[in-house]
């Protein structure tokens, strides 16, 4: 065990979850590595750790989450260790859920927590990560700082901009008119409405222009058809003087737009945050509330009312009960939360602004992310036409009989015709009770059956059977086990999600499925998808059901077209390493993954061999290793390594490259990518710094093609008439659209053309070409190549 240290008089205490190894050998709490970061936090708010009391949720050593029983044990001792504190970090989500009424980390981090204890002692909590995830996970350290600084040297309290409602709607007019009749530099815009669709019902809709003031008007007003129409439209859309600031416009422009007004958005204070802080957290980073918390120190602004307001929305929404989300009474108190939101946006943007400046972002924020968000919504609210009744045959022939099948395998596997590969109970039972498996994975519960487990066992890494009596044959079984087992859950997933789940989206909407990118959800720069996600559906593949051909042109009289760069992120690294070898094989217009699949298969390679190939050489440059290979491809590691060797005998320019990489993370701490985009890495150490290496390396030539394909999404979506086809889809380095027969020859030049193009406009790269691969089809997953229609 690690007993309490510090005074016991001590004005700040910092508590963890339970003891590591380092901290149970020296008997003191935070020893070794994360007592390091720990004293670097403190330091950085000048507190000396012996002026610090350190202490556990429960003082002997776990490996894994101590039992409820053993927090319960030590409950009262902690209260004891805790009652003279002033300020107490509780790091780590079983410290915030024993020292707040909170049971979520990151619902409890940002502002400060105050309780009374059993003394009458009124003290704050401040929720934070352990320190120890930093040695794992740099992402996690600018939180850290955050959050010790509020807990240690907090901003003075703020004063909150006035605010003002009506659902009055003559006295909206009113104010309406005066806001239209004003001469405003910059409005900030922020709508509350029932669900995330695009044309939901607006029920707020908050407005400030410096911040000081913020207005909303209510859902009476918002329903009013003609104030909507003839004061609300041209207020959010007719300037040509005022400039619209959101916070996530893209959502507010999308429903603007599915009520027919053609809203823009000139500037997005969440845009702003994701380029100085690339990390991918939208909740915890880049959300409004927590940015005004950590830059203005503002309190928890969200009521309860509106919290479950919108849980209630959410919920409505996902059951599709589009009739009772109607009829849903919206509470007062969110229409005080929309206008601070306003008010917030507007005093959030100009300290985010000036940091971009600073740090020379403004580029890529006015040409790339501003123009990027405008051509999403077009593509958002076209949506992807979804055929349902093939969908409900491919379920009720392929999917259902396939499962069915896989089930009856795993149960004679087990030896249990009532198994139920479905119950994660049953899983845990098998794996850990019967079976007694040891694996290595650090898993948060012990238990665990995903993924990573499955993976592990069907790779045969685990011991298993009793102590001293390993049985070979028992193991033989278990990897059957996990090898049948993953090909159910992947199966099961294509049913639940894009089946299942799908089929009464696209009934709701017409047939169409509506999907939300985000531009800020990667630390890449790589768009994302969700609600549904869209850019994970996978190609047709063995034992799964081709889901893409389910995505269908709109009518007989369209055909899909999919633009794909060939090898963008190679091209990309061949350009910015300057390597001879690759860049003249992209000269010459060779296939690179052809000619290392020749190599080492000889001239009859397979078309399995040359996909292999390809996975080793996006690997290899991407600072993968032979180990590495082995596991995720099931190639050699004898093969991988002679590989890894080939490659780089012979394009050492990229290896040159790379290790330029490598000390710019190291030294650094930050690489830029050819467009301007930033990937920080915040506090190296022993245990991360690998895998931060191989995150600086991808970097680069992921960002790159990704913002190729978004640049040119943009001017396709700007130049293509709507009556000759439509964008419906981007997946990371490629392009769908819809597009009418007549117009099929045309549309495709005007893709390859600005594909094509992106390299040389965006950055002046002329010496390679960067190739698009067209295909076309009745749907998305039966493509043929567009040249073969001759």
């Amino acid at each position: 065990m690690a007993p309490t240290c510090g005074p016991k008089d001590a004005k700040i205490a910092v508590v963890s979850r339970s003891p590591g190894r380092h901290d149970v050998r020296t008997r003191k709490p935070f020893s070794g590595p994360s007592g390091k970061v720990l004293d670097h936090l403190l330091s950085m708010n000048d507190v000396r750790r012996e002026n610090v009391l350190t202490t556990n949720v429960v003082l002997c050593y776990y490996d894994g989450t101590p039992p409820p029983a053993a927090i319960k044990a030590c409950s009262a001792r902690l209260a004891d260790d805790l009652a003279k504190a002033d300020t107490i970090i509780a790091a780590g989500s079983e410290a915030v859920s024993e020292l707040t009424s909170r049971r979520s980390l990151n619902g409890a981090r940002g502002y400060a927590h105050e309780r009374v204890n059993d003394l009458g002692k009124r003290q704050r909590i401040i929720a934070t990560n352990n320190p120890a995830i930093v040695l794992r996970d740099d992402s996690t350290f600018p939180n850290l700082v955050k959050d010790f600084r509020l807990a240690l040297n907090p901003l003075p309290p703020p004063e909150l901009p006035d605010i003002d409602w009506t659902n009055d709607v003559n006295e909206a007019r009113r104010w309406l008119q005066s806001i239209s009749n004003s001469s405003y530099e910059i409005l900030s815009i922020d709508i509350e409405t029932k669900g995330l669709r695009a044309g939901a019902d607006v029920v707020a809709l908050g407005l400030a222009s410096a911040g000081s003031k913020g207005l909303s008007f209510g859902e009476r007003v918002c329903s009013d058809g003609y104030t909507y129409r003839h004061y609300i439209a041209p207020l959010v859309s007719g300037s040509t003087k005022t400039r619209y600031l959101y916070h996530n416009g893209k959502f507010d422009v999308r429903n603007f737009r599915g009520h027919g007004i053609r809203a823009r958005v000139d500037e997005d204070t969440l845009l702003l945050s994701w380029l100085l802080d690339e990390r991918s957290d939208e909740e915890q980073v880049h959300s409004l509330s927590y940015l005004l918390m950590n830059e203005l120190n503002w309190p928890n602004y969200e009521p309860k009312e509106v919290r479950e307001y919108k849980s209630q929305v959410k919920n409505l929404e996902k059951q599709l009960r589009f009739d009772e989300l109607r009829e849903l009474a919206v509470p007062d108190e969110l229409y005080r939360y929309n206008a601070l939101d306003a008010a917030g946006t507007a005093l959030l943007y100009p300290i985010l602004r000036e940091r971009a400046e600073k740090d020379a972002l403004l580029g890529v924020y006015y040409d790339y992310m501003i123009p990027a968000s405008d051509a999403l919504v077009t593509v958002e609210l076209t949506g992807a036409t979804y055929d349902t009744e093939r969908a409900l045959d491919m379920l009720e022939e392929e999917v259902w009989p396939a499962l069915d099948k896989l089930r009856e395998q795993l149960r004679w596997i087990v030896g249990d015709g009532n198994y139920n590969p479905n119950s994660s109970q049953q899983n845990s039972a098998l794996v850990y009770d019967n079976w007694r498996v040891i694996h290595n994975l650090p898993l948060k519960n012990e238990r665990t059956v995903d993924k990573s487990v499955y993976t592990e066992l069907k790779a045969g890494r685990f011991l298993c059977g009793e102590p001293g009596n390993r049985d070979p044959q028992l193991k033989q079984l278990i990897m059957r086990w996990a090898d049948v087992y993953g090909d159910f859950k992947a199966l099961d997933k294509q049913r639940s999600t894009y089946i299942e789940g799908m089929v009464p989206r696209a009934l709701a909407n017409g047939g169409k499925l509506h999907t939300d990118f985000k531009l800020h959800n990667t630390t890449s720069g790589r768009t994302s998808s969700s609600g549904p996600n869209l850019q994970n559906i996978t190609r047709p593949k063995e034992g799964l059901p081709n889901i893409r051909s389910l995505f269908v042109a709109s009518d007989k009289d369209h055909v899909l077209l999919s633009a794909d760069y060939s090898q963008a992120e190679l091209r990309t690294i061949a350009c910015v390493s300057g390597d001879d070898g690759l860049l003249q094989i992209y000269r010459e217009g060779l296939d690179l993954h052809s000619i290392a699949a020749e190599r080492f298969y000889g001239p009859e390679f397979t078309k399995e061999q040359r996909s292999r190939a390809k996975n080793m050489d996006f690997g290899v440059a991407y600072g993968q290793s032979a180990q590495t290979f082995q596991e995720k491809h099931e190639i050699p590691e004898e093969e991988a390594e002679r590989f890894i060797l080939w490659w780089w005998e012979n394009f050492p320019g990229v290896r040159e490259w790379t290790n330029v990489i490598a000390k710019q993370v190291t030294g650094v701490g930050t690489i830029v990518s050819s467009l301007g985009f930033k990937r920080r890495f915040h506090l190296i150490t022993k245990e991360n710094r690998k895998a931060a290496i191989r995150e600086g390396i991808n970097f680069v030539p992921q960002n790159v093609a990704a913002w190729f394909t978004i640049w040119s999404l943009c001017r396709i979506v700007e130049e293509l008439p709507p009556a000759h086809g439509t964008v419906i889809l981007t997946v990371h380095d490629s392009i769908v659209l819809d597009v009418h027969r007549d117009s099929l020859s045309s549309v495709a030049a005007l893709v390859k053309f600005v594909m094509g193009s992106a390299a040389q406009e965006t950055l002046g790269w002329s010496e390679i070409p960067f190739e698009v691969d067209l295909q076309i089809g009745e749907n998305w997953g039966e493509l043929v190549d567009y040249n073969d229609l001759g």
